[in-house]
């Protein structure tokens, strides 16, 4: 009876705690691809 309300709460915790990480991962390798975009733009 309680395992449907159990799983849905540790994928809740799961794909927030997924977020946080993508989004810090993404602040982390942005100014390195804006930097390589950079370098590969034609000046």
């Amino acid at each position: 009876m309680l395992l449907p309300y159990v799983t849905s709460s540790c994928s809740v915790v799961v794909l927030s705690f997924m977020h946080r990480y993508w989004a810090a991962l993404l602040v982390l390798v942005a100014p390195s691809l804006g930097r390589i975009a950079l370098l590969k733009l034609p000046r």
